[in-house]
């Protein structure tokens, strides 16, 4: 593979971390690359920054801004540069974020001798606040894909993991086929979990390859996009809605059904929650198993689809039912 590899990076006051940002594209041993660094309205000198480099690597760099330099939010500053990218995958970088020296080289490398994969994700490493990493710790060891996975490349289905939860810890460690992107509804009203929607949309397309390397330097601070909507209610709402919208997304991939509508299943799934107003920790995982048995009553059969929706859709049913009780964080 020496496709060119297009790098977004959104922008919107991170003018103290984005140069590293963008040094960290300019060494990357992998050289068939163009970078588009998107302003989302920044009001800090950012854009300035932008365009010096942009003079400087003309060929190389571009810098993009949205009309009367409005600040349009994270998803419209992603779809400006997945719609002028010319590279047929595209790789996605915060500007408060990082990368090694081969972090491409190494997804090329994954992507040659997994060809079928539509996506790659990569391990990630923590920098930033000490404090702040050292608050998020077992939530960080917990929710990062090599918590699923063992030490090597690996080809897999990523719709139960997306439905158990937002294991992409950060868009820095994603690249996706442009053509996906494309294809893809950004239109959401789940802001802080916008990389969750968009990774579960994909994980509807085609398979994932996970690298096991951290090659993405992921910083924490108490003032990145996700600590900004962090209080209870919001991760609250947050849950709900995604809830509601990855619902949606499995009555689209599995509506083409004839023997097993998926609204049969939803409906029970929907119903065991209502029955649980007020669950404890040890009843949710009680819920748990009766809506895989009651899977086990719709789809009878071992098929494929069989255990997707056992285990999809359970794990989909418990933590609506964590963050309806606020035992979700």
């Amino acid at each position: 593979m020496r496709s060119l590899i297009s790098i977004v990076i959104p922008s919107f006051n991170y003018a103290d971390t984005l140069p590293e940002a963008i040094e960290s594209v300019l060494a990357q041993t992998y050289k068939h690359w163009e970078l588009l660094i998107v302003d989302d309205g920044s009001s800090d000198g950012s854009f300035e920054i932008i365009r010096s480099y942009e003079r400087r690597f003309p060929k190389k760099i571009k810098s993009l801004r949205h009309r009367s330099f409005q600040n349009l939010g994270l998803a419209a500053t992603l779809q400006l540069g997945v719609s002028v990218a010319k590279g047929s995958w595209i790789a996605f970088l915060e500007a408060d974020d990082s990368w090694t020296k081969d972090t491409l080289k190494k997804r090329v490398e994954g992507l040659r001798r997994h060809p079928a994969a539509i996506a790659i994700f990569n391990a990630v490493k923590p920098i930033g606040d000490p404090h702040f990493i050292g608050r998020h710790q077992n939530s960080l060891k917990r929710d990062g894909m090599d918590y699923f996975f063992s030490k090597r490349p690996r080809l897999f289905s990523a719709i139960a993991t997306l439905i158990d939860g937002n294991h992409f810890l950060t868009f820095s460690a994603a690249m996706a086929k442009r053509k996906s992107l494309l294809s893809l509804d950004w239109n959401t009203n789940v802001g802080p979990c916008l990389d969750w929607w968009i990774f579960s949309q994909l994980s509807i397309l085609g398979n994932f390859l996970y690298l096991p390397q951290p090659v993405t330097r992921w910083r924490i601070h108490s003032k990145s996009y996700n600590a900004l909507h962090q209080d209870p209610s919001t991760r609250l709402n947050v849950r709900l809605m995604m809830y509601e919208k990855q619902k949606q997304l499995l009555y689209e991939y599995l509506r083409t059904d004839p023997v097993h509508p998926v609204e049969t299943w939803i409906s029970r799934i929907d119903g065991i929650i209502a029955h649980f107003s007020k669950p404890s920790p040890s009843k949710i995982w009680q819920a748990r198993g009766w809506i895989q048995q009651q899977g086990g009553r719709i789809f009878p059969n071992g098929t494929r689809r069989r255990y997707f929706l056992e285990h999809s859709l359970a794990a989909l049913g418990a933590r609506h039912l964590l963050a309806k009780t606020h035992y979700l964080t």
